[in-house]
């Protein structure tokens, strides 16, 4: 097993996805014969399943809780309370009903769901009893927001007919939106400088995605406004390009990385981020796609070697 693990290390294989590889490597290379049985359509058979729960024992003694850790379900978010940055650790997939004993239906959300509570996804939040009813509101407005924001880009991506040197870029903007959350969170004044270049990369790749997904050339250019510009010259998109101006020119994004330019306070960068995700989520809402997965529910089956 130590063999096995420190190959899919080197792959980069995530922890939690480990298990079930390793499972896999151990039926293809060591067993060479199975009495009475082939291993044709092995995932299916009943020694299979015993295979992998040794195998995930294994694991489980070898990484303990951090075999458990799966952030790709998950994005991040800041929101102001008693103007404080609170972490928000938003669902991007939702289990719902079950359907027989071996199926379940899982929702791929875009908006917020009907028996969701918003408030649940703040991350060591305050006595929320202590605001007064029409801040609450407000409060709740804004979580909602940011969270259909970074729901629409979440699933805008995943659903983009994209070739697989775009997928690359894509899966970045928002890894640049989550470091962003973070170096807010942290209330340090050069890693709050860093947000305002995290959200201009996440921004122009958006824009160069929409470009490049119609085989135009973005010319290798990082002001806002010239892409737009460039975007606009494809048919059937039309961007409003004022809105970029709400945005530190690519200059300012790049003088932010080094902690030189000017200074924002936590209001600013919040503001900053929330902009950035309202825009972000329209912009790859343009992607061409074959299907529409919005709030698109899924009816899956109980993998046999997790029953």
């Amino acid at each position: 097993m130590p063999i096995f693990d420190d190959i899919l290390a080197e792959s980069q294989k995530p922890l939690h996805e480990r298990p079930l590889a390793a499972a896999f490597y151990f039926v293809d290379y060591c067993i060479v014969e199975i009495k009475g049985d082939t291993k044709d359509n092995f995932v299916e058979k009943e020694w299979f399943k015993s295979i992998y729960k040794l195998i995930k024992q294994w694991y489980n003694e070898r990484y303990a809780t951090a075999l458990k850790v799966n952030n790709d379900y998950i994005s991040l978010g800041v929101v102001l309370i008693h103007k404080t940055p609170f972490q928000l650790n938003i669902p991007l997939s939702i289990a719902q009903e079950k359907e027989g004993d071996g199926k379940r239906w899982f929702c791929l959300p875009i908006s917020i769901q009907d028996n969701e509570n918003v408030f649940d996804w703040i991350e060591n939040k305050p006595n929320l009893e202590k605001i007064p009813e029409a801040d609450l509101g407000d409060l709740k407005k804004t979580i909602s927001d940011i969270a259909t924001n970074n729901r629409a880009i979440h699933v805008n991506l995943m659903s983009a007919s994209l070739e697989s040197a775009l997928h690359k870029i894509s899966s970045t903007i928002p890894a640049h939106l989550d470091k962003a959350v973070r170096d807010i969170l942290s209330l340090n004044g050069g890693r709050i400088s860093t947000s305002y270049w995290e959200i201009h990369l996440a921004i122009e790749k958006a824009i160069k995605l929409i470009i490049l997904q119609n085989d135009r050339d973005h010319q290798n250019k990082h002001n806002l406004d010239i892409l737009c510009r460039i975007a606009n010259n494809i048919r059937g998109i039309s961007l409003d390009c004022s809105v970029f101006s709400n945005f530190p020119s690519d200059n300012e994004a790049i003088r932010q990385r080094y902690g030189e330019g000017s200074s924002f306070t936590i209001q600013e960068a919040v503001k900053n981020y929330m902009s950035a995700s309202g825009v972000i989520s329209k912009l790859t809402k343009l992607l061409k796609r074959k299907f529409v997965m919005n709030n698109a529910k899924f009816l899956i089956a109980i993998p046999p070697w997790e029953k």
